[in-house]
């Protein structure tokens, strides 16, 4: 797992910003591709998960509303475009 934060004010910035820490981790499958992509703010945790095929290529994505209790299957997953 990899895990970066971020605090501290922001300068120069027209628009208001978080004064909690954002926690990102990132977790790995065994052929270290971002399987689970975790953003924390305060009390909101936003969750991404994502598959592979075998030769390392993205075959399902879902976005944290996907991942939120009670949301239905599929409803916030995509199959990236394949070409050719």
């Amino acid at each position: 797992m990899t895990r970066t934060s971020r605090a501290g004010m922001a300068s120069n910035v027209p628009w208001a910003t978080a004064k909690d820490a954002e926690v990102v981790d990132l977790t790995y499958d065994d052929d270290r591709n971002v399987a689970r992509h975790t953003t924390s703010t305060g009390d909101t945790t936003l969750v991404s998960t994502s598959a592979y095929d075998p030769p390392g290529l993205l075959v399902a994505d879902t976005d944290p509303r996907g991942n939120q209790t009670g949301a239905r299957d599929g409803s916030h997953s995509k199959e990236p475009l394949r070409c050719g």
